[in-house]
């Protein structure tokens, strides 16, 4: 087929006249004087490879940069550079091959849950971001979670447990909170692990938080992180947190928070406060107190301080203090006797 071509002449050669066209064959093809007739261009296509932010080129004799060749994979998008007006290209079906011709294109980034019982039997589940990805559940890029007979790891989007769940690429306007499915079936203890940290932007932060206890984990930090179950234990407290820098900070601050302490725990008697002591002093923070549902008794705007007085209720039941300081959060069960 012939392609449709154009030419701009702005009197800067290097800016003028390029086209962005696709192999249209579903084979591979080779770039050269024999699979190609054009008039009126360079006789170098140019395509860019994500994988190390620089444009391959190759010429119909096989000259080539950055790893390029004459073999143009099917589907593959690339640019050619016309020279002047009324620019022709034509690709022929002569030198057609059936493989060998890499695609460029990016990646997406995957971030993979692996679940395994002291048995052996193992489980994963997949998160995957890609601008090629929604936001909402999708047949083509999504999987559902079936559950297996010994143990089952799954993630959740809009209410749905998947396997393979497929989102939008990251950015730094956004911030994704997946929570986890985890079940141990057999009578076994299971282990959680990650893996696929190096898929990710080096800037992007990936974090897993335990929302019973507040725990917050980096994993960038700490890859060998690992979620224990006990026998038969199943667990939704769990949850996978991706956040990208905005305004040249993180969006959540693992330092913070994380020498926290609460006493006296229990509270009995006529005590109406806790104290808190380990907060970061740089940073105003709110405390709330909430009940075992999670609805919320009391609320309070601190100024910063490194130890404060939280009042608790004087009915006797079990509380939730949470904890909030710039993004990052905490809980802490208090038992009012």
């Amino acid at each position: 087929p012939s392609a449709s071509l154009s030419y701009t002449n702005h009197s800067t050669p290097s800016s003028d006249g390029w086209n962005l066209l696709g192999n249209p064959y579903p084979f591979d093809m080779y770039w050269t004087t024999s699979g190609v007739s054009a008039s009126n261009l360079d006789n170098y296509y140019y395509v860019y490879n994500p994988a190390t932010g620089n444009f391959v080129a190759s010429n119909f004799s096989g000259s080539s940069i950055n790893g390029g060749d004459q073999k143009i994979a099917q589907g593959q998008g690339f640019f050619v550079h016309a020279t002047g007006s009324s620019p022709s290209l034509t690709l022929h079906r002569d030198n057609l091959i059936t493989s060998g011709a890499k695609f460029y294109k990016t990646q997406p980034a995957i971030l993979s849950i692996h679940g395994q019982n002291s048995e052996g039997w193992k489980d994963e589940a997949k998160v995957m971001f890609s601008d090629e990805f929604s936001s909402s559940v999708n047949g083509q890029h999504d999987a559902y979670k079936l559950s297996g007979s010994h143990l089952d790891v799954a993630t959740e989007c809009e209410g749905s447990q998947l396997a393979i769940n497929a989102l939008p690429e990251l950015n730094a306007s956004n911030k994704r909170i997946i929570p986890m499915h985890l079940k141990n079936i057999d009578g076994a203890a299971m282990k959680i692990s990650f893996s696929g940290l190096s898929s990710f932007d080096a800037e992007t932060r990936v974090f897993v938080e335990n929302i019973q206890t507040g725990e917050l984990v980096d994993l960038s930090l700490n890859p060998a992180y690992k979620i224990s179950l006990e026998a038969g234990q199943s667990s939704d407290d769990y949850r996978l947190i991706f956040t990208t820098p905005l305004g040249g900070q993180s969006k959540i601050t693992t330092s913070l928070l994380t020498n926290l302490a609460l006493y006296p725990n229990p509270v009995s008697g006529s005590r109406s406060t806790v104290t808190l002591t380990g907060l970061d002093e740089s940073y105003p923070f709110q405390a709330q107190v909430l009940d075992v549902m999670g609805r919320v008794i009391s609320s309070e705007q601190f100024t910063a301080q490194t130890m404060a007085q939280i009042a608790l209720p004087q009915t006797a039941g079990v509380y939730i203090v949470k904890i909030t300081q710039q993004g990052a959060q905490r809980q802490v069960r208090v038992v009012r006797q």
